[in-house]
């Protein structure tokens, strides 16, 4: 069943209108008529089954007929990553939202080959709706303003999350074995750019007493680092508490 995002869906209220690009997926791509179900994500934490009652020439009417609240447990993962070439940022936020990520820190790192842009934000954003809607997620990721790389273990732990980094150089620390230091502690994931951090850059990482972990003797691509990280994460919380969603 397809999966469409509206975010003002409430607890109390039945009926909604579905418009602008959303409404033309379903229209024209998807050729919904009358009486099929949809379902629909607040991103929010609500996902619900709908029938269409009517198609309008710039909206359709939609009743919500079973609704799921859906808490998002914790603890909640973060991932901080390096600006990358070729949208393969993209396919960053594609795969971690599938894998539940709470909230995505882009950055900039000296090795960075692509800088930010003014709509690169908005172009995350799409990202993360349709990889919410493709796996009929609850939730939205939270994606913040691309930053630099010496302000994101403060703005991390401001958030809340303990941020750990992926190196080539660590040889001894794995992931698993951070968690389980602080199996209740959300772990804000730091991967670098193409290339990999500087020496400077690992120099920041000890003096900030940012915590660094391995994925193992292969050489990852970025986006592969990201993703793999992700998942380990992602499934290590699973085995603490198997309603983790």
């Amino acid at each position: 069943m397809p999966c469409y995002y509206l975010p003002q869906i409430e607890t109390e209220q039945k009926q909604y209108f579905i418009t602008g690009e959303e409404f033309h997926h379903l229209s024209q791509v998807m050729r919904k008529r009358q009486g099929d179900n949809i379902l629909v994500s607040s991103g929010s934490g609500i996902l619900a089954n709908c029938k269409i009652t009517s198609i309008e020439p710039k909206r359709v009417l939609i009743e919500i007929v079973e609704k799921q609240i859906l808490p998002r447990s914790q603890p909640q993962m973060a991932l901080g990553f390096a600006l990358l070439k070729n949208k393969h940022d993209s396919l960053i936020i594609e795969k971690a939202t599938e894998l539940g990520c709470a909230v995505f820190y882009p950055l900039e790192t000296q090795r960075t080959v692509r800088r930010n842009s003014a709509n690169q934000q908005q172009k995350f954003h799409k990202t993360g709706i349709a990889a919410m809607k493709q796996c009929d997620n609850a939730w939205l990721p939270e994606i913040k303003e691309c930053h630099i790389l010496s302000e994101i273990p403060a703005v991390m732990r401001q958030d809340g999350f303990i941020p750990v980094v992926a190196l080539e150089t660590e040889r001894q620390r794995t992931l698993p074995e951070i968690l389980a230091e602080f199996p209740e502690k959300p772990l804000g994931i730091i991967i670098g750019p193409e290339g990999g951090f500087s020496a400077e850059e690992i120099d920041f990482f000890v003096r900030e007493e940012v915590m660094s972990f391995s994925l193992g003797n292969h050489i990852l691509r970025a986006e592969t680092a990201a993703i793999s990280s992700l998942a380990q994460l992602a499934g290590l919380n699973f085995n603490l508490n198997r309603d983790y969603y």
